[in-house]
């Protein structure tokens, strides 16, 4: 959507307003205390710490379009040899045909003290790479040169965007500690971003301002626009630690998330981008590579007759759908809402993303009778939805809702060691929004862990037995269920095929089906032992 058609009309005059605030780093310019520093009273433990973090954002305008456009300045102390993985520095970007991302203007140094002197080590252009991961993702790699205990390494690069009116989001914590961490935004007061922030540490300092901005039509005439300025800062910000049982990193840490909801033309009147999550589900199921995969027909509808030919109930019908999906077609570990392949190509090739293989089991069901309904999700590294916000960025991933014999389920055909009722243990991450026609403006959620299945469980049982020399004899029996149990069954299904390519050349069979839920161990304890 080109959210600068409002703008057409208009040339570009005047630029980024500038706070009147002192920046709080310049790039070149570091403190010898910090260069001689071994430690931080705040963070004695600390392997590195990050000295400032510094990054602004600018909207700009333009006679065709709304770029977006950032300048990013980092300083980090290293206090020990593991510390050192933080010279090595990568910037992802993105880019779709010929829209992009472009990394640029990327400089460094590395600071130590040598002979009581500072010497400083320039980062060369030709220690830094560039390259495509994929057909939408690339990153561009570096790595600070002559780093030591006690070096202090900058960096500083600029992103220009040719995507309208994106805003990047800002994380003021990170896996080492920050002593200072500051973000400006400036955007013309066309644009209305909702500002998400989490964290558990207030903000130092929180504000915005206004300034003015002009621009001339063709005819020459000005017209003036209020640009909003705000400024966020954080001091003295912890390491964050992540936890065994912490669903996303993303979800707890400090950080600030901006999304366009709306925008204004001069006039005042101010157009909502997306209203509610109603709109939300009729723009997924009328884009051409989501909703319209549905009404696709199957290369070959005899598949699906023979697959229900014997089966008597919907959930029978369902489950024999699901199980030939999960194991014929191949989840390429990519994900996204969007297709990206055609369904007749994921029929062809047996290997899609997590929506294509999803979105194609839906259109199997229907064919089969069972009425199916996409959900789509973020997954755990992804962060939760904010269902207060209607916005279908944060979404990247697909599941199947189906309700058979008044028995609410979801599908997952991404793994074929999941059993109907699991999702992939990514996708457990709050709740998904069922996409389907008439769906409530406030949206249809359905809890991710609807399943019984959808747990970890293990059991330990002992049958044990003390003799008259108080020996301890018996068997121990571990059994494990849900989530334990596949990631065990994975285990013994990847030794057993490190075996079978072994003996390929004598055995050609298939490795046999084995039990990994149960796990028994001989126990034998002499009680009366003094060791």
């Amino acid at each position: 959507m080109k959210t600068c058609r409002i703008l057409l009309f208009c040339l570009l005059v005047s630029n980024f307003y500038a706070f009147a605030q002192k920046d709080p780093i310049k790039f070149g310019e570091v403190d010898e205390k910090d260069i001689k520093a071994t430690k931080y009273d705040k963070f004695p433990d600390a392997e590195a710490i990050i000295l400032c973090g510094y990054g602004q954002n600018k909207v700009e305008l333009s006679i065709n379009n709304t770029n977006s456009n950032s300048e990013y300045i980092f300083r980090i102390k290293i206090l020990s040899k593991a510390g050192y993985e933080r010279a090595n520095i990568t910037i992802p970007f993105y880019g779709q045909g010929t829209q992009r991302e472009r990394v640029s203007d990327i400089k460094g140094y590395t600071y130590n003290m040598e002979a009581g002197k500072v010497v400083k080590t320039k980062l060369e252009k030709s220690n830094i790479t560039e390259k495509m991961v994929n057909k939408y993702y690339g990153e561009v790699k570096f790595a600070l040169p002559n780093v030591k205990e006690g070096s202090v390494i900058e960096y500083a690069y600029e992103v220009r965007s040719d995507f309208d009116g994106g805003i990047p989001a800002w994380y003021f914590q990170n896996s080492i500690p920050t002593l200072w961490s500051e973000y400006r935004v400036s955007v013309p007061e066309m644009y209305d971003f909702a500002k998400i922030s989490q964290g558990y540490q207030p903000f130092t300092t929180n504000e915005t301002k206004s300034s003015t901005g002009s621009l001339s039509n063709p005819k020459g005439t000005p017209m003036s626009y209020q640009i909003n300025n705000s400024r966020w800062v954080a001091e003295n910000i912890p390491a964050f630690k992540n936890e065994s049982f912490i669903a996303s990193a993303t979800d707890h840490v400090m950080k600030i998330e901006f999304n366009l909801v709306a925008i204004k033309d001069f006039s005042g009147n101010r157009k909502p981008l997306i209203d509610d999550w109603q709109k939300v589900c009729k723009i997924l199921l009328q884009n051409e590579k989501y909703g319209k995969y549905l009404t696709k027909t199957l290369p070959d509808k005899t598949v699906v007759a023979t697959l229900i030919a014997n089966k008597n109930t919907p959930k029978e019908k369902a489950l024999a759908v699901y199980e030939y999906v999960k194991t014929t077609f191949k989840y390429n570990g990519r994900n996204g809402v969007q297709t990206r392949k055609s369904l007749k190509d994921v029929w062809e090739k047996k290997v899609g993303n997590s929506s294509e293989i999803n979105l194609l089991l839906v259109n199997m069901l229907r064919e089969a009778g069972i009425t199916a309904e996409p959900v789509v999700l973020s997954t755990r590294n992804n962060g939760k939805v904010a269902t207060e916000y209607p916005l279908i960025d944060k979404f990247n991933y697909t599941v199947v809702y189906i309700n058979v014999g008044n028995e609410e389920m979801l599908l997952d055909a991404t793994d074929p060691l999941l059993v109907a009722g699991m999702l992939a243990y990514p996708a457990l991450n709050g709740v998904g929004l069922l996409v389907k026609e008439n769906a409530p403006p406030t949206g249809e959620w359905v809890n991710l862990q609807l399943s019984k299945f959808a747990k970890t469980t293990k059991m330990v049982i002992s049958n044990l037995a003390i003799t008259k020399d108080g020996i301890v004899k018996g068997e121990l029996s571990t059994k494990f269920g849900g989530y334990e149990a596949i990631d065990i069954r994975r285990k013994n299904l990847a030794e057993l095929s490190f075996v079978a390519d072994a003996e390929a050349e004598d055995d050609e069979e298939a490795p046999p089906t084995v039990e990994t839920e149960k796990k028994k161990t001989s126990l034998k304890i002499n009680l009366l032992s003094k060791t």
